[in-house]
């Protein structure tokens, strides 16, 4: 049960470094990409992270 509570606190902090790429100040987004590098070889989250930083381009007409 600690295992499923560990991985659940772990995916909401995933998801809220993915938010601040999106949506955070410019800093906060280098940090957060700059945390999640540890996760460059899991695909599927990196897919997240890349798809985060088309968003935030995308909100900043770049």
């Amino acid at each position: 049960m600690l295992l499923a509570i560990g991985m659940l606190r772990q995916d909401k902090a995933i998801d809220f470094l993915i938010s601040l790429v999106a949506q955070g100040k410019d800093i906060d987004a280098k940090d957060a990409i700059a945390a999640l590098a540890i996760y460059r070889e899991d695909r599927k989250l990196w897919q997240r992270v890349d798809r985060a930083s088309e968003q935030r381009a995308n909100q900043l007409g770049l």
